[in-house]
């Protein structure tokens, strides 16, 4: 008798403690945190680049391109809020952002490489800019 009892405490505590997925765990939520933990120390990095370690701007820069990369297979919230007749244009609108973003990403790393600073700062303005371009066009009012 003590065993079903014991069993279901357990099991109503493992439901109780299993996380709950909100709208700010979706996965395109989770890339766009990847986005930012790799975009804030690369931006700080940029103002003092010659003393950080190059691997390091590297790697964030990567992490920030990979994030925008898988970004764009996934469709933001907003989308349901889109009339039916023009959610394929917005879908397409979306992924040309981000296609434009990968392309600021990869002309960031190229300035990295050469030790082009000035460029480099350049560049993580506009990537910042098409961020928050992005997410004024495509993120849901709700977020």
């Amino acid at each position: 008798m003590k065993l079903p009892v014991l069993a279901s405490f357990s099991l109503i505590f493992v439901l109780a403690s299993w996380p709950n997925q909100t709208l700010a765990d979706s996965s395109l939520d989770l890339q766009m945190e990847r986005m930012t933990d790799a975009f804030r120390p690369l931006r700080a990095a940029l103002a003092d680049p010659e003393s950080v370690n190059q691997q390091d701007l590297m790697n964030w820069t990567r992490e920030l391109g990979a994030a925008a990369v898988a970004s764009k297979d996934l469709q933001p919230e907003k989308v349901g809020e889109i009339p039916e007749e023009n959610r394929v244009a917005f879908i397409e609108a979306y992924q040309q952002s981000l296609d434009e973003l990968i392309i600021l990403v990869d002309q960031l790393s190229d300035f990295i490489l050469t030790e082009e600073w000035d460029a480099a700062t350049n560049q993580i303005v506009l990537i910042n800019q098409s961020q928050r371009n992005g997410h004024k066009k495509f993120r849901s009012e709700d977020h």
